[in-house]
């Protein structure tokens, strides 16, 4: 299997249009806080939305003011170009510009009437008895939403194997990210973002498929060995690998990170 797929970073709709086309639901997610083991469990393609190459956002801009951060109005301006084309978005409380673009979103969908599904979750801060009900209810509230969206029924056997297909994926994942402990790495830094970025634009079968593939030809890649020193950077969420580049470029090599 070619997984050549998995070094493009430009936003690519192709796998959602297919998945649509079988009468299936796809779903923007924007926080990482949102379960999407529930939402595949319900046969509903989950897609991480992201700002990837959006350099300007006019309407972004008027909707939330250049004082948000750019990568919040990017999503906006995403969701209002139709660059996204989806059933509707859903995401937490974990961070406020991102909400604000979901909020947003939201508002201009249904003053246009679209249908679209529309569902923000409540993420607590600690953890406790308390907190875990609080949580499981709001599970539950989106839950009882996406099944009346969808029309279909959650069961413990739909969610345990949607669990699971996840885990497989975030398993392959760190395979492929312990590659760059090697003194002469297969792949790059840039290379590595590349490839958590792309589990976005796919579904998770697919990826699974394409890191698969990917492992299985890792003695076939050319190591790196002209790099002058390695790198570890440390953020928040990161959705633009030319960032990498411009440092490798220059003979840095990013072999780990905590983004």
């Amino acid at each position: 299997m070619d997984y050549q797929k998995l070094f493009n970073s430009e936003i690519s709709g192709e796998s959602v249009k297919a998945w649509r086309a079988q009468g299936k639901k796809a779903i923007g997610v924007i926080c990482c806080h949102v379960p999407v083991e529930i939402l595949y469990a319900l046969d509903v393609m989950p897609v991480r939305l992201r700002a990837t190459g959006c350099t300007e956002s006019p309407d972004g801009d008027a909707w939330m003011s250049t004082f948000s951060c750019s990568y919040a109005r990017g999503l906006l301006q995403y969701w209002l170009d139709g660059k996204y084309s989806l059933d509707g978005l859903v995401t937490s409380d974990g961070c406020m510009m991102s909400a604000r673009a979901f909020d947003n979103a939201e508002h201009v969908d249904k003053k246009n009437n679209t249908g679209k599904f529309f569902f923000q979750i409540g993420a607590p801060r600690k953890t406790g008895e308390l907190e875990l009900e609080y949580y499981r209810n709001e599970l539950k509230d989106l839950i009882a939403k996406l099944e009346a969206f969808t029309g279909n029924k959650l069961t413990d056997e739909k969610l345990t194997a949607s669990v699971l297909k996840y885990n497989e994926s975030r398993e392959l994942v760190q395979q492929v990210l312990a590659l760059r402990k090697e003194k002469n790495p297969v792949i790059s830094g840039e290379d590595a973002l590349k490839i958590t970025l792309a589990y976005s634009d796919v579904t998770v079968d697919e990826y699974i498929a394409l890191l698969k593939a990917l492992l299985a030809d890792v003695k076939n890649r050319a190591p790196i060995t002209d790099k002058r020193a390695r790198l570890m950077i440390i953020g928040s969420a990161l959705d633009n690998p030319g960032y990498l580049k411009v440092i490798e470029d220059k003979g840095g090599l990013f072999v780990a990170d905590a983004l």
